[in-house]
């Protein structure tokens, strides 16, 4: 399944099947990858290191001791621990178990930081957005404001409806950039070069056709999730998901162990995009000199 080249028209359907069998296929390297991108997590949260940052979000009192150091772990174990892990699932799915990992793990550093440049720039383009965005919303709702003849009741009805659009076109727009722009990171984890420009040259006219094989395929392993969220609720009273702050430590072995399933949908975001990267022919792809 890995190491297939050259450029396809796969359909919607063709292409969210091959996800999904990927991530059949590699099942049991995803469960190691899971365990690996949970642990520190897990692990900072048992010790303890969380508390502080955890307690303080379910509180109106001052900031507590240790916040901030707490806020840095979680930072670290959850956004900073993630890159080198989307990366071996790139790895995985794009070049298979035999080259998941080498014995220099030095590599998997150097990738994990151009990654996260990487990131830094879309996120860049995402604030852009963001900006662009919130002043359209703005200039919207003060019209809506010095429209006085509204009332109270319809003003507000509206503005909620601004706002409720506003975040699914600025959603929306993020995924299909991202979308646009992920040959290049689905190239940075197997060791290749490609940039944004050409990732978006390779994916032109094709915006629509990945975000509705992303949008449709991660039906699943979010209600997949969102469905175990409300079992362990209601078999154990734990909310797996937003209730880290008044839970037992016990929780974080539950979440450990449970970290194949929860991890799903990042998982089929990876499989998906490296099947974009094979059949929007990327992998043949020189980028010039």
């Amino acid at each position: 399944m890995a190491r297939e080249t050259g450029k396809r028209d796969s359909s919607i359907l063709t292409c969210i099947r091959d996800a999904y069998g990927c991530l059949w296929h590699f099942r049991f390297q995803h469960i190691l990858i899971s365990l690996f991108a949970f642990l520190p997590f897990c692990l900072a949260g048992f010790l303890g290191y969380l508390d502080a940052f955890l307690v303080s979000t379910n509180s109106q009192t001052e900031v507590p001791e240790g916040f901030y150091l707490s806020f840095i772990i979680l930072m670290l174990t959850t956004f900073a621990w993630l890159v080198p892990s989307v990366i071996l699932w790139h790895r995985l799915f794009l070049l298979g178990p035999e080259h998941l990992l080498r014995r220099k793990f030095w590599p998997l550093i150097t990738r994990s930081f151009h990654f996260s440049l990487k990131i830094l720039v879309f996120l860049g383009v995402l604030l852009v957005l963001l900006f662009l965005i919130g002043g359209a919303v703005l200039f919207v709702l003060n019209q809506i404001t010095l429209d006085r003849q509204g009332s109270v009741e319809a003003i507000g009805n509206i503005e909620l409806a601004v706002y409720l659009a506003a975040a699914v076109v600025l959603f929306l727009l993020t995924l299909a950039i991202g979308l646009r722009l992920s040959l290049a990171f689905s190239a940075q984890s197997i060791g290749k070069r490609l940039g944004f420009r050409s990732s978006w040259d390779l994916t032109r006219s094709l915006t629509g056709h990945m975000l509705l094989s992303v949008l449709a395929g991660l039906i699943l392993p979010v209600g997949l999730v969102l469905l175990l969220r409300l079992l362990v609720l209601s078999l154990f009273g734990l909310d797996i998901l937003s209730g880290l702050a008044m839970a037992p430590k016990q929780i974080f072995i539950l979440i450990f162990a449970l970290s194949p399933l929860m991890s799903l949908p990042l998982a089929y975001l990876c499989s998906q995009t490296s099947v974009f990267y094979r059949n929007c022919g990327a992998w043949d792809f020189r980028e010039p000199s």
